[in-house]
């Protein structure tokens, strides 16, 4: 029933966690959780052996070896050598070796001979890959569209299988297309049309399409070539010498991705509006979008028995065994999502908002996770109520709404926007507060039925988070400085010490400690009045910062190709690096006292160990008492409660239901001066309001906490 840990008994414990830390460590206080699946697929490939390739945005290179049922990733060696940018993989080929070619967005081409074991390349360094074509012949052709290492964009050619790439022709276009045809003609796609090489790249001409974007391009087994541009599908019969726009039936302007496949079968991808076939040349086109949840088509591959791959943003892969069979989401062991936003509900289940995937739900810690029929939106935020309701902001301007642990949704659209919403939560008094990315902040005290305008005061109206103090406080951080309101929302004021930060993050510790991620980490000890630098080992953008026990901060600092984790012990005062290799962009704390973290394009990481277990004090006493907010809050059969003691004493903590009636005793007895812990044990308790009370000399402190009972 009780469990106290004074500091003097952590002091050890305390000084094996903060010595430097090898790769090894490094490594192992993260373990991956096991989803949630899906993640935006960039690219897709099929070689001779029939296994399939995919490249996603942030989680490198996947393969399947089972027509897609399962997935394993590839890339791993790439991310721990702290290369991040590597893993967002843009373009695959295949060449008649069966080498595997993949194209990066600032990394430069790798190849793998031996089916993914092992990778080599780079080349040309640091080039943002586009589109890739292997030429009958064995030559690997690339379209670059941009450098960060003074490459210029183009068309490049190796003879080498990758070792080494010259730049051939179309210098300074930014090409995203490539196709070879039988006779080796090559067409490249930029932003002013298509061109084409029939000397094996060594001279480029313009073709006669119109000046228009284009995307994709596809050859069929006819020699018919079909580019997918910002104007549609546009078709040439005779080898690039004239064009024939021919969209018919296809909804929207732009064709994102396009492939041919047998019997004449021609599929166009669309970012809006889902999958197109046509099979008369592209004379008439009929959308095939049964059982597709996902409609934004980034990748298309047919392999050798006909069967379609299709690869999206944000729900991962889906396979139709035939033209006319619905599609169906091939996602199992494709952890390559991007995890925007983590909420715990007190009965332990994880939701994790993804970008373009929708809201995933765990039911057991991460090691399983399934798809909520929220799918297939861009949730940056998500907030779970005293009373369990859940709500997901997207972009738009819409909050959805379940009250029945997901399993169904409801809109609720903010009054008066169509911007995304950045960031939820609810103060005590039960208003929701919704961050808005250009329309500042509105609130609603009926469960979002309506929302109205707060922006009294507010100077930025790009809002990225919020907290609440322990004094009711809202504070609200923007992209221009951070924001306090002290009466309800009605009202904000900028911190001045805060003001010329952008905020990306804002969270508060048990102790009452504020903490902001800004370019650095900031600190406030007296509610945001003043706010003290934390000096990360590295400085950068704070994407994430939490504050996971009374003096357990972690924060992430960088960008997807520089990025970094670090934890605290002591407040913010001293930092380790726990980083090795995956952006991190939301943390939370698990049931158990287990980080969770919200990865770009890894899916959702958990510590191998409870942050909360063990309670770690700075060296050194407490200045007076205090009674800390207990964690998890709501919580399901156990929460933690910290205090601080002065003075040698007697020291009394009691839980209390909402009628005032005693139904626990936690602590009873004389208490040295330090910092402790104590644990409740509600297993047998019912779900509702209740209060804890310390008592010591003659100092008395209450705190409401939230009881909510697994159902």
């Amino acid at each position: 029933m009780r469990r106290i840990l004074p500091a003097n008994v952590v002091i050890v414990y305390l000084i094996l966690l903060i010595l430097p830390e090898t790769v090894s460590s490094q490594q192992s206080f993260w373990e991956q959780a096991n989803g949630p699946y899906g993640g935006s697929v960039m690219s897709l490939a099929v070689d001779p052996d029939g296994h399939i390739y995919a490249g996603t945005e942030g989680g490198g290179v996947f393969i399947s070896n089972d027509n897609g049922a399962s997935w394993t990733r590839s890339f791993v060696q790439l991310m721990n050598n702290r290369t991040p940018w590597f893993t967002e993989i843009s373009a695959l080929a295949v060449d008649p070796d069966n080498r595997i070619y993949a194209g990066t967005l600032g990394g430069g081409i790798y190849s793998t001979s031996d089916g993914g074991a092992k990778w080599s390349g780079g080349t040309p360094s640091f080039s943002w890959v586009g589109s890739l074509a292997v030429h009958s012949n064995g030559d690997v052709f690339a379209g670059i569209t941009g450098s960060q290492g003074g490459d210029a964009s183009g068309v490049y050619r190796s003879t080498n299988k990758g070792i080494t790439w010259s730049l051939v022709g179309l210098r300074s276009y930014a090409v995203v297309a490539l196709a070879i045809n039988s006779v080796g003609t090559i067409f490249a796609g930029a932003s002013s049309g298509c061109y084409r090489s029939t000397d094996n790249g060594n001279k480029w001409v313009p073709t006669s399409m119109p000046y228009v974007d284009v995307y994709a391009i596809t050859i069929d087994a006819n020699g018919v070539v079909y580019a997918g541009t910002d104007e549609g599908v546009y078709r040439s019969t005779d080898g690039g010498d004239t064009w024939t726009q021919t969209s018919n039936g296809i909804l929207g302007d732009e064709v994102s991705s396009i492939v041919a496949g047998p019997n004449n079968l021609i599929i166009a991808g669309t970012p809006a509006f889902g999958m197109f076939r046509s099979t008369n040349q592209g004379a008439e086109w009929i959308q095939i979008n049964g059982g597709l949840t996902s409609r934004n088509i980034q990748s298309l591959v047919f392999n050798s028995a006909g069967e379609m791959f299709s690869g999206t943003f944000g729900g991962g892969v889906f396979r139709a065994t035939t033209q006319d069979s619905e599609w169906e989401r091939v996602n199992h062991g494709l952890t390559a999502t991007l995890v925007q936003t983590l909420a715990v509900h007190a009965d332990g289940r994880i939701y994790a908002g993804t970008r373009g995937g929708g809201v995933h739900r765990s039911t057991d810690d991460g090691n399983t996770w399934e798809s909520t029929s929220l799918d297939s939106v861009d949730v940056g935020a998500i907030h779970i109520s005293p009373v369990g309701h859940l709500f997901a902001g997207s972009d738009g301007g819409t909050v959805y709404y379940s009250t029945d642990n997901t399993s169904s949704w409801g809109t609720l659209s903010i009054r008066l926007t169509d911007k995304s919403v950045n960031c939820l939560i609810e103060n005590t008094s039960g208003k929701i507060f919704a961050g808005t990315n250009g329309d500042g902040i509105f609130c609603s005290t009926d469960l979002g039925k309506r929302w109205t305008e707060a922006n009294n005061g507010l100077t930025n109206k790009y809002i990225r988070s919020f907290v609440v103090a322990d004094n009711g406080h809202i504070y609200a951080g923007s992209a221009r400085g951070t924001f306090r309101s002290t009466d309800n929302g009605a009202l904000w004021s900028i911190c001045t010490s805060l003001y010329t930060f952008g905020i990306y993050g804002l969270a508060k510790g048990p102790s009452g400690h504020l903490f902001a991620g800004a370019n650095d980490v900031y600190r406030s000890s007296d509610n945001g009045n003043n706010w003290a630098r934390a000096n990360l080992p590295v400085v950068g953008k704070v994407n994430a910062i939490m504050a996971a026990s009374n003096q357990m901060v972690f924060a992430n600092s960088g960008t997807r190709r520089s990025s970094r984790v670090y934890r605290s012990v002591d407040n913010a005062k001293t930092w380790v690096d726990i980083d090795f290799g995956y952006p991190m962009y939301a943390f939370e704390l698990g049931e158990g006292g287990n980080v969770l973290a919200g990865t770009d394009g890894s899916g959702v990481f958990r510590s191998v160990q409870s942050a909360t277990s063990v309670r770690l004090e700075p060296t050194g006493g407490p200045e007076g008492y205090f009674l800390g907010k207990n964690y998890p809050d709501p919580c399901n059969l156990s929460t933690t409660i910290p205090f601080c003691i002065a003075r040698v004493g007697p020291v009394s903590l009691k839980v209390f239901n909402i009628l005032g009636a005693h139904v626990a005793t936690l602590i009873s007895e004389n208490l040295q001066p330090g910092n402790y812990i104590a644990k409740w044990d509600a297993s047998g308790m019912k779900s509702g309001v209740y209060f804890y009370r310390l008592d010591a000399e003659s100092y008395s402190m209450t705190r409401k906490l939230v009881l909510h009972r697994r159902n």
